[in-house]
């Protein structure tokens, strides 16, 4: 299952999604985690993560949207579950932001690996999986 943070996607045209993946550590939702996307500068909660990274809407949200509009979130979640480390790279080089606690971030180093110093030490990224995502998005930005 994805880790609690912040992935974006960049799609082709230039634009791109962010979702945040929230893990609920206390009160009555204790142990779900939460799907929520940014909507301009407000994040709109919509669902819930399963196992496997199966989305179920919440029953408001998904009466009030379309069909295709689900099934593109889904597609986008599917995206990032599949290359999350790449997904987080892209929401920290967007925002400025740590993917995983959102405080903003400084030092290039810290940029360029995603992460604070404070979440990067709790990772098991390695600095080959830094470059490897980096030469990635390079090539994609690139065609």
């Amino acid at each position: 299952m994805l880790e609690s943070g912040c992935y974006t996607i960049v799609y082709s045209t230039g634009e791109h999604r962010t979702i945040w993946v929230k893990k609920i550590s206390d009160g009555g939702l204790a142990g779900r985690t939460i799907l929520q996307y940014r909507d301009d500068r407000n994040w709109v909660g919509f669902g819930f993560l399963h196992d496997g990274n199966t989305v179920q809407f919440w029953r408001k949200f998904e009466a009030e949207n379309q069909p295709e509009r689900l099934a593109r979130i889904r597609r986008a979640v599917d995206v990032v579950a599949k290359e999350p480390r790449r997904a987080q790279l892209a929401f920290s080089m967007k925002e400025k932001r740590c993917a995983r606690c959102q405080r903003k971030l400084t030092v290039p180093a810290s940029l360029n690996a995603g992460l604070g110093p404070e979440c990067a030490g709790k990772k098991r990224w390695t600095k080959q999986d830094n470059q490897m995502v980096f030469e990635q998005q390079k090539a994609t930005a690139a065609a």
